[in-house]
């Protein structure tokens, strides 16, 4: 967009460049035999119609026109930024949830009804119930893994730079 912006720029300087004529003057010297000759050329464009007004119209329009495009391509850079730093921050959130909390817990419920199944006071139908839950445990905190390395390669995406090594 900068590049476009600056094309611009030296179209419009070129229109007006444009609409100031060159004066030609020309001078000829010719020897034909024991004859010379000298001469004078002097051509001067007439200043009647055309004074490129069309072409600087054109070249202003494009100019903000890319200064348009410009200011666009600049936001758009720091909406993506912003957003994903949000996810990043967010999916970090959740990761940490997972890894400090409900993994451990979801483990220790399930060693807890493994104890309690060999001593008989619960049901296979609830180990099983408790190892189905923490297996969807491990599966959610697995997912919160995959969408924090993804949010983190999305940040570093819209930054351009790299975030960790």
């Amino acid at each position: 967009a900068q590049y476009n912006l600056d094309a611009a720029q030296y179209a419009l300087d070129l229109a007006y460049a444009m609409r100031h004529r060159d004066v030609d003057l020309g001078l000829e010297y010719q020897r034909i035999g024991s004859d010379n000759t000298f001469g004078v050329v002097v051509s001067v464009p007439l200043f009647l119609f055309n004074n490129f007004q069309g072409d600087i119209g054109q070249a202003l329009a494009q100019l903000e026109q890319a200064k348009a495009q410009l200011t666009q391509a600049r936001l758009q850079v720091i909406t993506d930024v912003d957003k994903a730093y949000q996810a990043y921050q967010l999916n970090q959130q959740t990761l940490k949830v997972y890894t400090s909390e409900a993994l451990a817990k979801a483990k220790e419920s399930f060693h807890i009804a493994e104890v309690s199944y060999k001593e008989g006071a619960t049901s296979l139908l609830e180990l099983l119930d408790t190892q189905r839950t923490y297996n969807q445990t491990r599966i959610a905190y697995n997912q919160a893994h995959f969408d924090y390395r993804l949010s983190l390669y999305q940040l570093e995406l819209a930054t351009g730079k790299e975030l960790l090594k």
